[in-house]
C-alpha cells in the first residue's frame, strides 16, 4: 500500500494528477480483481463493502 501511495504522490509531483485525488485511508488500500457492476453499469458499493469486510476472515 505504501508503494502505491508513493507512486501516486510521484504522479502528483509531476502534475499528472491532483494531490487531492490521493485518498488518505487509515486502513490502507484494498485491491480487487474486478470491480462489481450492476446491470446498468454502476459500481456496486455494497458488494465492495462486503468484500472488504471479508478480506481478513
Amino acid at each position: 500500500a505504501e508503494d502505491v501511495k508513493a507512486h501516486l504522490e510521484k504522479f502528483a509531483e509531476e502534475g499528472k494528477i491532483e494531490k487531492w485525488w490521493i485518498p488518505d485511508i487509515p486502513d490502507g488500500y484494498f485491491f480487487v480483481d474486478a470491480i462489481p457492476h450492476n446491470y446498468i453499469g454502476k459500481i456496486e458499493k455494497n458488494v465492495l463493502r462486503q468484500m472488504y469486510a471479508e478480506k481478513d476472515k
